[in-house]
């Protein structure tokens, strides 16, 4: 009898069925970085732009001379930039990306040319560790002369 039962026993265990864990999926918080921007045209008529960004507060890059320099066609990536990002904490919160073109030698805050913006529902779905890369934002206008960026933001949940 003990012999039948530990193969009931035994043979319940195998039968029993196994618990999975299921992926962690996080709308927020999620953390939104630079991922390129593009100059189809620069602001300045001598053909080059100096530009920072100005992101929750914080201007970049912080240092190589507080701007990057962009001519039309350039293509620029986050390191270029010293890497700027932030994080949205809620399903309603934002972060925007504001490009701002600097005068030399003081390049302060500079102008707004018009900001690239990610919000908490661009993080809905994505699995803790996730990224995506989200579809291109313009920024475009005249400042001292016609101007155009084309800017990728990339999110992450964490």
């Amino acid at each position: 009898m003990r012999r039948l039962l530990g193969v009931l026993a035994l043979s319940a265990a195998v039968a029993a069925p196994v618990a999975v864990a299921a992926p962690a999926y996080a709308a927020v918080p999620c953390r939104v970085e630079l991922y390129s921007i593009y100059a189809n045209n620069v602001d300045e008529s001598d053909g080059r732009d100096e530009l920072r960004f100005s992101v929750g507060g914080n201007l970049y890059p912080t240092v190589n001379y507080n701007h990057v320099k962009m001519v039309t066609g350039d293509t620029k990536y986050p390191a270029s930039f010293e890497n700027p990002s932030s994080v949205i904490t809620s399903v309603g919160g934002s972060v925007s990306f504001s490009l701002r073109e600097v005068t030399l030698p003081s390049p302060g805050s500079g102008t707004s040319l018009g900001s690239a913006t990610a919000n908490g529902g661009n993080c809905a779905g994505l699995a803790v560790g996730q990224s995506l890369v989200l579809p291109t934002q313009f920024i475009s206008g005249t400042n001292s002369t016609w101007y155009s960026y084309e800017v990728k933001l990339e999110v992450t949940a964490i």
